[in-house]
C-alpha cells in the first residue's frame, strides 16, 4: 500500500475515533444499539417503492448505514450507499457522523435522528426533495 493511501486511511480512522467522544460506552449508547430497518422514506412505505436500507448502531458507538435507492423512471435503476462511522446519544437524539469514502474523510455526513421506542427517524436535506424523513424500525 502506498504511503499517501496509508496516511489517508490513518487520518480517516483518527477522524472517526474523534467523533466517538466519551459517549461511546455509555449506557445510553448501549440502550439504542441494534439494527434498524427502513420502514418509510419521505412518507412512502418502503416495500412499495423498491427502496431499502438499514442502520446498525453498535454498543461501542460505531455505526453502519446501508441504503439502496430505486428512483422511479425508465429504465428502472438503483444505486447503493454504504457509510460507516460513529454515533452519540443525547436524550432522545441520535447524532451520527458517517463517511462513505475513507479516501475523503473530510466529507462527513451528520444526520441527526430522534428515537421514540423502537423507531428512529432521521431528517436530512434531499437534493430535490427538501427535508427527507426516513423512519427506521428496530429489529
Amino acid at each position: 500500500m502506498s504511503r499517501p493511501r496509508v496516511a489517508c486511511l490513518l487520518t480517516a480512522a483518527a477522524a472517526l475515533a474523534a467523533c466517538r467522544g466519551t459517549d461511546a460506552l455509555s449506557p445510553a449508547v448501549a440502550a439504542v444499539a441494534g439494527t434498524y430497518t427502513l420502514a418509510t422514506l419521505a412518507g412512502d412505505h418502503v416495500p412499495t417503492t423498491g427502496n431499502s436500507g438499514a442502520i446498525v448502531l453498535r454498543a461501542d458507538g460505531t455505526a453502519t448505514y446501508r441504503m439502496t435507492y430505486a428512483p422511479a423512471g425508465t429504465p428502472p435503476s438503483s444505486y447503493h450507499v454504504m457509510a460507516t462511522g460513529t454515533f452519540v446519544v443525547r436524550g432522545d437524539s441520535v447524532a451520527l457522523a458517517l463517511v462513505t469514502d475513507a479516501a475523503h474523510p473530510a466529507a462527513v455526513w451528520r444526520p441527526v435522528g430522534v428515537r421514540q421506542g423502537t423507531t428512529l427517524t432521521l431528517h436530512y436535506p434531499g437534493p430535490a426533495d427538501g427535508d427527507v424523513a426516513a423512519v427506521y424500525q428496530r429489529q
